[in-house]
C-alpha cells in the first residue's frame, strides 16, 4: 500500500481543523473502506467551515463533489474525518464495521452536494467525480471496490441515516 499521496492531486485543497482523533495519529489511519454521503447543504457551506479555527461544526468529509463535478478535499486521506456521526441503536449492516470502533477510524468520506431528495443530487458530473475519486482512493489505500467496500452512510447509520446518500447514488457505479 502506497501512503506516499494524501491529497489529490489536480483538486481543490481546503483543509480543515475538524479532523482526527479516535485514538489514531493523523496520517496514519488505515482505511477500509469509502463511505459515500449527500451532504443535506451545500459545497460553498463546507468550504466556510473548513475555514473555522479552531473547528466550530463537528462535521467534515474527505472529498466533497459539487453539483457541476469541482472536488474539494478537506481532510487527507490517512486522518479521520467527522463523517459518520453517532452510530444508532440498530447495528451498521455494513459487514466491515469493526465492532467497538468509529466507522471514522477506517473509512475515506465522499459526499455529493445537494440534497437526497432531490433529482439534481447524484448528477452525471458527480457521478464521473465520484468514480474519478474512488479510484484514486483505490490507487492510494489499496482498496479494491466491492459492495463491503464502496458504502452508503445508511449501512452505518441504518435508522438516522436512512436516506444517506439518496436514491439517485448509484452504488454499482
Amino acid at each position: 500500500v502506497s501512503m506516499s499521496e494524501t491529497w489529490m492531486p489536480g483538486i481543490e485543497r481546503a483543509e480543515t481543523a475538524a479532523k482526527g482523533g479516535y485514538g489514531i495519529v493523523d496520517g496514519a489511519m488505515q482505511p477500509t473502506a469509502t463511505v459515500h454521503h449527500v451532504m443535506e447543504g451545500y459545497l460553498s457551506t463546507m468550504r466556510l467551515w473548513a475555514a473555522e479555527r479552531p473547528a466550530h461544526h463537528q462535521a467534515s468529509y474527505h472529498f466533497g463533489l459539487g453539483l457541476d463535478g469541482s472536488v474539494v478535499q478537506f481532510v487527507p486521506i490517512f486522518t479521520a474525518a467527522w463523517h459518520s456521526g453517532r452510530l444508532d441503536k440498530t447495528p451498521p449492516t455494513w459487514p466491515g464495521w469493526k465492532e467497538g470502533t468509529s466507522p471514522n477510524a477506517h473509512t475515506v468520506s465522499i459526499a455529493a452536494e445537494g440534497f437526497w431528495n432531490r433529482s439534481n443530487t447524484w448528477n452525471d458530473a458527480q457521478v464521473e467525480s465520484a468514480i474519478s475519486v474512488q479510484r484514486w482512493i483505490n490507487e492510494q489505500t489499496g482498496i479494491e471496490s466491492s459492495p463491503a467496500t464502496v458504502i452508503g452512510h445508511c449501512e452505518i447509520a441504518p435508522t438516522s441515516r436512512a436516506n444517506d446518500p439518496g436514491p439517485n447514488w448509484p452504488k454499482d457505479s
